[in-house]
């Protein structure tokens, strides 16, 4: 897939520019009172791609959801009000509960399908993000968000994480119900669009998003990448019960010598790196070096 070009692709043949296109955009779908926000992690694997044996061995992949934690941790700090929905960890949980081998595809979408619909209609979210880190979600990721399209038409849908950056241009012209994509670590970045859209800075603090204006991808690959003060806080993964996650699934690699039934949990403690590994995207999405 094409990755993102340094310089910002225009609208043709209109010749506004691409930041005030974009900035207009949000504008008019956030409005100026974005303040409720909603991040979703959403199923790796599609319903039918999924293996109810496997998942009640455990053996699924159930890392906790850091990047949206440390995207919670900074939004609080500027006064956002959070909540996280992991919603591949309560399809693995609910299958390791249930203990049934014969749980179909159907079932497993009725239920991460009402229990996003339960916190959409508690939480009441302006604004809903989605996380999408690996290609194999792509099609799972485009179903979620139009079932939050479906639930909430006029609520903003923004897609972030590895494949989201590295697929710009397929997302956003797969998936309509998808209205922006955060491009890159978005520590800084996205908080700073909601400052935008609420007024509290200029359109000059826009990066790292993309968009589809008038049938064409409009992006602003520009980067604010977090410094090291930046990443030493903790992730805020708000209610979710991070103790729980490596009794449903594998946390890395870290289950081949612990076992499920020892709770354990990850520590990152760097980004990037300074390999230059051609099947790897660590070195494109973090930068090269560490």
């Amino acid at each position: 897939m094409k990755p993102v070009t340094s310089t910002a692709l225009k609208t043709e043949p209109d010749d506004v520019s691409a930041r005030e296109a974009i900035a207009h955009k949000i504008t008019t779908l956030l409005g100026s009172t974005c303040q409720r926000i909603l991040l979703v992690q959403s199923l790796v694997l599609d319903e039918t791609a999924l293996d109810v044996g496997i998942a009640m061995s455990a053996r699924y992949y159930a890392c906790p959801p850091y990047g949206i934690g440390m995207l919670t941790t900074n939004l609080k700090k500027r006064g956002y009000t959070v909540q996280i929905e992991d919603l591949n960890y309560r399809v693995l949980a609910y299958i390791n509960q249930k203990k049934d081998p014969n749980i179909s595809p159907a079932e497993v979408t009725a239920f991460w399908q009402a229990e996003l619909q339960k916190v959409m209609e508690t939480f009441q979210p302006d604004l809903i993000g989605l996380s999408c880190m690996y290609a194999i979600g792509h099609g799972m990721t485009g179903r979620t968000a139009d079932f939050v399209k479906s639930l909430q038409p006029n609520c903003p849908v923004f897609l972030g994480g590895v494949h989201a950056t590295v697929s710009m241009e397929a997302v956003l012209q797969d998936f309509p119900s998808i209205d922006f994509v955060a491009l890159f670590e978005c520590d800084i970045s996205f908080a700073d669009l909601l400052d935008f859209s609420r007024g509290r800075c200029g359109m000059d603090r826009l990066s790292q998003v993309a968009t589809r204006i008038d049938g064409v991808t409009v992006a602003l690959p520009d980067r604010r990448t977090p410094m090291a003060d930046d990443i030493q806080e903790r992730p805020d993964y708000c209610d979710l019960p991070i103790g729980e996650y490596s009794k449903v699934g594998q946390i890395g690699l870290g289950s081949f010598w612990y076992g499920r039934n020892v709770r354990a949990g990850s520590m990152l403690s760097n980004r990037g790196c300074r390999a230059h590994c051609s099947f790897c995207s660590t070195r494109y999405f973090n930068g090269p070096g560490v």
